[in-house]
């Protein structure tokens, strides 16, 4: 499961965080982490159904070079397009986000 067990949880150290920038640091961690868990789930589960980027563009209803800019972690993607690669998957949302060992 996405685990984010250091992010602050407490207002004091929020506010700590903000003053000295480490606030936006930890955010910047955690999108590119989130990035990173996204790219190599979307590309496991496509490896597994023997798809390739095309196969799974096609499927998902999305361009090819998009797909290859999120499982190269360089792409946003949106909750609609994350439900599209789900589906073509056949896969839950939480699959995708889930760490793998």
């Amino acid at each position: 499961m996405l685990a984010l067990a250091n992010f602050p949880n407490s207002l004091k150290m929020k506010s700590q965080l903000a003053k000295s920038g480490g606030f936006l640091l930890l955010m910047r961690n955690i999108l590119a982490y989130i990035h990173s868990l996204l790219a190599d789930n979307i590309k496991y589960f496509r490896s597994q159904r023997g798809l390739t980027q095309q196969e799974l563009a096609n499927l998902a209803n999305i361009n090819r070079s998009y797909l290859a800019g999120i499982e190269a972690g360089r792409r946003n993607v949106s909750l609609q397009t994350i439900e599209k690669l789900c589906t073509a998957l056949k896969i839950q949302p939480s699959d995708i986000f889930a760490k793998r060992s």
